[in-house]
């Protein structure tokens, strides 16, 4: 408009970012609801697990980018199926040891200690962890009951998958982990 010719490298520039945008939208949803996930962000190599997705996600763009310019490679998604599922095998959550109880029942006050130390900082009516101050999605374990109504959800998230505590700020072992594992599994009996 004020006859200026306009600079080519901006324009070079925006297809560059299309193109990122293009290659990154798979990889960018997964990452939007990996939340969902706690195998993926509570792996203890997280961001090999990210890394993998974005190479998986960006190559099954290729597939969609080829096949919308008339170029059908079938064999893509093949490949791209199994890599996923490589990548879920290769991060699936490993079993923890039984633990040493004896042959007895673990017993509610063998777990206590456990969901104070690890768990009560943040899940709480009066959380005392420097980050949260309101106990994440409003879950409490005050009381053996909040415990006991949770048992299945801590067994996913605190045993399952190392996903709690987060980023396992309070060091919880893996001993601990099967010990709480073990007590949900026998029924989560309190007193």
């Amino acid at each position: 408009m004020d006859g200026k010719v306009p600079d080519p490298a901006l324009g070079a520039e925006s297809k560059l970012r299309s193109t990122h945008n293009n290659y990154l939208t798979l990889p960018v949803i997964f990452v939007m609801i990996s939340n969902h996930y706690p195998s993926t962000y509570g792996h203890p190599h997280a961001w090999l697990v990210l890394l993998g997705m974005f190479a998986i996600g960006a190559f099954t763009r290729v597939f969609f980018n080829m096949k919308n310019s008339g170029k059908f490679m079938g064999w893509m998604i093949p490949v791209a199926i199994l890599a996923y599922i490589g990548l879920a095998v290769a991060t699936a959550p490993k079993a923890l040891p039984a633990p040493d109880t004896n042959g007895e029942a673990v017993t509610w006050s063998q777990v206590e200690p456990i969901i104070q130390t690890h768990c009560v900082s943040c899940h709480s009516a009066t959380p005392t962890d420097d980050i949260f101050k309101v106990a994440p999605n409003g879950v409490v374990y005050d009381t053996p009951e909040d415990v006991q109504r949770k048992a299945s959800l801590i067994k996913t998230r605190a045993v399952d998958t190392p996903s709690m505590p987060f980023g396992n700020k309070t060091g919880m072992t893996d001993a601990e982990r099967a010990l709480l594992g073990a007590w949900i599994d026998e029924g989560a009996v309190i007193p």
